[in-house]
């Protein structure tokens, strides 16, 4: 296998991962592996999920111009492949509002799907997936709803007999989406329960314990679908609304802490930290004279402090020993990875929580990390943090250190400070 290709295979996951920006840079570095190699039909593959990453991010005349030469070089040394990229162009022309090209490329497709079936030539379902896909697209900004039910209809019967989780997963929110604005609430329903039902069915096949943090993301799609599913349900019931949503939410944050809670596992005594890092932020709120509805937030979200832990090998967290410099530089990531986990969510817990994880290893002097902020700079709520932090790690029997008493631990933080 080429370099290029491995380095578009990587790209892919990246994409999948909602990292478009790794993604693009490894999808250029993809395509300068490829120079020199003569092999044009491995820059068609690279340049058209390019395209894809531009479109996934609004960038739609980026996707049309990437797309178009994806499309050149295909026709000539991956025809395969044709049908799929004009379906994608076909979409980025839809949202630039080009409905005649997205007509033609729509059209071309069809033409190409048409004439390999006629030479019994088998057709790829992700190829035919993606042109209904784009067919509904095009439907939909014509007005033609029922047109684009009936396109997305078909596509998640291709999917689904094809296995393509991922797509059926999309197409089940077109549908529901869709359905919803067509005042067909039992479909719409109908669509989201079971996008929930496949997202957990998704979920339940990871085994590795690196990829736990895929929990975070399962949990957080599953609560906003069922916030939805709670919507079509009540929708001359606001009030219990109101009030479910506050229980997925205190759900939603005890799966996250549950999920903290891994990166400790294995240092015995200490896999109470998280609670007990959140226990004594609040009460220190309470004495700074805070407000205490900010103190009983603070507590919630102390808790996911060290959230970004669960991507760090546990070859490194559990050593018994001193670690390495590189070693180190490796741990010091869990803070951007906690707050990346974290960033995105609505609930203004989670919010302080993204905070909390991103600042709570800066110092006042500048020394800190990741950003080395300095002074007020620095948020309060990880100011706060910070100390609870320290003090309990101090005070904690850990694999590689004995428990401090409280006075001395205490008289190092104030030593600290």
């Amino acid at each position: 296998t080429s370099e290029g290709m491995l380095l578009n295979s990587l790209a892919v996951i990246q994409h999948s991962l909602r990292d478009t920006d790794r993604a693009i840079v490894t999808y250029e570095a993809a395509l300068m592996a490829n120079k020199g190699q003569e092999r044009p039909d491995l820059d068609a593959i690279t340049l058209a999920n390019m395209a894809k990453v531009r479109a996934d991010r609004h960038e739609d005349l980026l996707a049309v111009s990437l797309g178009e030469s994806a499309l050149e070089l295909a026709t000539d040394h991956a025809p395969e492949f044709v049908p799929e990229i004009l379906a994608r162009l076909a979409i980025a022309y839809v949202a630039l509002s080009a409905l005649d090209r997205s007509s033609n490329c729509l059209d071309e497709a069809d033409k190409v799907l048409r004439d390999r079936t006629a030479r019994r030539v088998a057709l790829s379902p992700g190829s035919v997936v993606t042109v209904r896909v784009a067919r509904g697209e095009y439907y939909v900004a014509q007005h033609l709803r029922d047109h684009a039910l009936r396109e997305w209809g078909d596509a998640l019967e291709l999917a689904t007999q094809a296995g393509m989780t991922e797509v059926a997963l999309t197409l089940r929110e077109k549908l529901a989406d869709l359905c919803k604005e067509m005042g067909r609430f039992e479909q719409a329903l109908a669509h989201q329960e079971a996008r929930y039902a496949l997202n957990e069915e998704m979920f339940n096949r990871g085994t590795d314990l690196r990829i736990r943090t895929l929990q975070i993301q399962h949990d957080t799609e599953a609560a906003r679908q069922q916030a939805e599913i709670l919507r079509l349900r009540t929708t001359d019931l606001e009030h219990m609304v109101s009030t479910r949503t506050e229980l997925i939410e205190r759900f939603h944050l005890q799966t996250l802490q549950r999920v903290a809670a891994l990166s400790e596992a294995g240092n015995g005594v200490a896999t109470d930290h998280p609670v007990r890092v959140g226990d004594l932020s609040a009460a220190l709120a309470v004495e700074l004279g805070l407000a205490h509805e900010f103190a009983v937030r603070l507590e919630q979200a102390a808790r996911l402090h060290d959230l970004g832990k669960v991507v760090i090998p546990g070859t490194i967290l559990l050593k018994p020993g001193p670690l390495t410099a590189a070693e180190f530089e490796v741990v010091k990531t869990h803070s951007e990875c906690g707050a990346e986990l974290l960033a995105g969510s609505p609930s203004p817990i989670i919010q302080l929580a993204a905070e909390v994880a991103l600042t709570h290893h800066e110092r006042w002097d500048g020394t800190g990390y990741p950003y080395g902020a300095m002074g007020e700079n620095i948020p309060l709520s990880g100011r706060i943090v910070a100390v609870a932090d320290v003090y309990h790690a101090l005070i904690s029997a850990r694999v590689y250190k004995h428990a401090w008493s409280s006075a001395d631990a205490a008289a190092y933080v104030v030593g600290a400070a």
